[in-house]
């Protein structure tokens, strides 16, 4: 990926996502030297955060804090960013009770745990089980742009004429059977008047009503 101020690749260690990335803030030294090892085993990254808004900018799969670092404003900002996110692509971890000042109850994507340090195989698995948690819902989103991505690029065809499924199948690198399913979703869920020709094995809109301008 290439950094768009300078146009040259990004560095490993300069580039974060949601995939590879941990963020800790307001932790003792030897707790945050624990998690950059345990990460270097598992290839993710760690970013210590310096100030609340690289926990709101940089984005991650975990997020390790001490909770009593965090002043009540900002706490009420990160309760309420926290409670958009599902604990199957994200996760915030507490290492320690919150204070009073934290909202309650938290969001279900926030966990506190105490004693995170106490064990290293422990904390190994927990950030692994995130990763391959937030990898597997990446996955799931990623086929479901490529699928909608699909779906728009074949209303369009049918817009301009009647459609071969094969022909679509090796333009987009998928089955045949994916491309039918995607334009069974046109039938029954978008409901486009579409028909099949027998002899020409395509498909083809049954009006010019235009699908977009």
């Amino acid at each position: 990926m290439l950094n768009p101020m300078t146009g040259k690749p990004f560095a490993w260690d300069e580039y974060y996502s949601a995939t590879d990335t941990i963020l800790i803030f307001g932790l003792e030294n030897d707790f945050s030297a624990q998690i950059c090892d345990v990460a270097a085993q598992l290839n993710v990254k760690v970013y210590e955060c310096s100030v609340i808004e690289d926990l709101i900018a940089i984005p991650a799969f975990m997020v390790i804090v001490n909770p009593q670092e965090i002043s009540q404003e900002d706490a009420a900002l990160l309760f309420e960013l926290w409670q958009e996110h599902d604990s199957s692509e994200f996760k915030v971890i507490f290492v320690e009770k919150p204070c009073s000042h934290w909202p309650s109850p938290l969001p279900s994507c926030v966990k506190v745990d105490p004693v995170l340090f106490a064990d290293l195989q422990k904390l190994r698995l927990s950030i692994l089980k995130q990763k391959t948690s937030a990898n597997r819902q990446e996955r799931i989103a990623r086929q479901c742009e490529e699928r909608i991505s699909r779906i728009l690029m074949i209303l369009k065809r049918l817009q301009k004429g009647p459609v071969k499924t094969r022909e679509l199948a090796k333009e987009f690198k998928v089955s045949v059977r994916t491309v039918q399913r995607d334009i069974r979703i046109i039938l029954e869920r978008i409901g486009k008047p579409i028909g099949y020709d027998e002899q020409e094995k395509a498909f083809f809109l049954l009006t010019r009503e235009r699908l977009w301008e």
